[in-house]
């Protein structure tokens, strides 16, 4: 204990560690090829010719490194028993949804998703949604406002008093990020070849003061689809079968989509027969820990995606999940 804590603050220390960026092997080969022929000239006029070499290596490496078919992308973090989704857009807007959880040893903030963030390059969340309020989905959103720029925060404006919330709200509000609260109809249209349309929760779900019905905050996250192009995703929180239901029995067929993000991590308490046969994905994602104590994913839950030939992926089993889009198809991205 004492030489944790004592490892702990010595990392609390201004430049105790510097960051570094992500790079490769051609970034490798190129940095040690620049050493060798800087530190390889015999003159001045040779270390200049040697330096312009060097700047047309490190343009070409530029150019090598652009994206030239930019793609949605979203990965499906591994945040153990919770939740966290990060949305990279084609035009570099950064969306992340919920913010996986913390215990007493481990902060997903901290521990997972922020080291992501930093390894690719992400300092700003254009957009944080928060789908409600339990621990396993906001555990990490105070380490997250302490530590990146937040430009928007959308919720379904849940009431509900934690020592934790509390503080939540009070880095928010001191940082004066805006807070917006979405129910069934709403749409955000001003992302490049982006709509993201809320289908829930609607004011029986969660009323005006913030209260959800029957005090089951599941029932009232903030459920939508994110629609790039002719590509459709589904992001519904922790909804149980009431509030599939009110969906199925509204929006349809509206709900068919590419990716599932299956909710409530594949409890039989969701993903009702009625509402995936709808949806019918060709690609579904169960976020959940390893071993959890609620058995998640549950096996009746596994057969009925298996019954619709959805093709699921598991955190607990790949780690990250990364999915892509041109917009007209979507893929699995192979990472390991």
């Amino acid at each position: 204990g004492i030489q944790i804590g004592f490892i702990k603050w010595c990392a609390s220390l201004d430049f105790s560690f510097i960051p570094a960026g992500n790079f490769g092997y051609p970034e490798l080969i190129c940095y040690y090829l620049i050493l060798t022929l800087i530190l390889t000239s015999k003159s001045l006029r040779e270390i200049f010719f040697r330096i312009t070499i060097c700047a047309l290596i490190l343009t070409g490496l530029i150019i090598y490194n652009i994206d030239f078919t930019k793609k949605l992308r979203i990965t499906f973090l591994d945040v153990g028993q919770g939740d966290c989704a990060l949305i990279q857009t084609p035009d570099d807007k950064v969306l992340l949804v919920d913010c996986g959880t913390m215990t007493f040893t481990f902060n997903s903030g901290e521990r997972t998703i922020a080291p992501y963030l930093k390894r690719i390059g992400i300092k700003k969340i254009d957009v944080l949604i928060i789908t409600h309020l339990h621990n396993d989905h906001i555990g990490g959103i105070n380490y997250l406002l302490d530590n990146f720029i937040v430009g928007e925060i959308i919720e379904s404006g849940q009431n509900f008093k934690t020592p934790f919330i509390e503080t939540m709200n009070s880095i928010i509000e001191g940082k004066h990020i805006k807070r917006e609260i979405v129910r069934s109809g709403d749409f955000i249209d001003d992302i490049e070849d982006i709509r993201m349309y809320f289908v829930f929760p609607t004011d029986d779900f969660v009323n005006k003061d913030g209260f959800t019905i029957n005090n089951n905050l599941n029932n009232g996250s903030v459920a939508f689809i994110l629609k790039y192009k002719d590509a459709k995703i589904f992001f519904g929180g922790d909804i149980e079968k009431e509030a599939e239901r009110f969906l199925y029995v509204t929006y349809s067929d509206f709900l068919k989509t590419d990716i599932l993000k299956v909710a409530h991590h594949g409890s039989y308490t969701s993903s009702t027969i009625p509402f995936l046969i709808k949806n019918r994905p060709a690609f579904a994602v169960i976020s959940c820990g390893m071993y959890n104590k609620f058995n998640h994913p549950s096996d009746i839950v596994l057969r009925r995606l298996q019954n619709i030939n959805t093709k699921f992926y598991r955190t607990d089993l790949e780690g990250a999940v990364i999915m892509e889009s041109d917009g007209y198809s979507v893929n699995p991205v192979e990472w390991k």
